[in-house]
């Protein structure tokens, strides 16, 4: 069964709110798929540094095997036909033991090194299967 956890960022982890992310700009190029996005202050919790306003930064996420995204209304709706975790602990999270991943067409090999991504912004959810991801804070 799929179990969520919170990704761990420069700044802490995020809330589930879904309105704390906002996505300025997504870049796709080759297997590297870019976000660039601002979370308001109220959105970060658990924090690993003081944070006094809304922070700008981007999430890389390279080796891209699948993307699925659905609007956040149309895809609260999909629970019986889209594979979910149960319980979603934050606004960007990874999902452990993924039926997504379990479902792909694709060699035991790629599965091994696939990790799910879940980010959800103001108004669309991204489930991104990828060999991994960067978070840097944009200045």
């Amino acid at each position: 069964m799929d179990k969520a956890s919170a990704v761990v960022t420069p700044f802490g982890t995020f809330n589930n709110r879904r309105n704390n992310i906002v996505a300025h700009k997504i870049k796709w190029s080759g297997s590297k798929l870019t976000f660039y996005l601002n979370i308001s202050k109220s959105g970060i919790i658990r924090t690993q540094k003081t944070v006094y306003n809304d922070v700008d930064f981007k999430v890389k996420f390279h080796g891209i095997l699948s993307l699925f995204q659905a609007k956040y209304d149309t895809y609260e709706e999909m629970d019986k036909i889209y594979v979910k975790p149960k319980s979603s602990v934050s606004a960007f999270e990874i999902i452990h033991n993924s039926n997504y991943i379990k479902k792909l067409p694709a060699t035991k090999a790629v599965k091994r090194n696939m990790k799910h991504y879940r980010l959800s912004t103001i108004d669309d959810v991204f489930n991104i299967l990828a060999e991994g991801h960067e978070f840097k804070v944009r200045q």
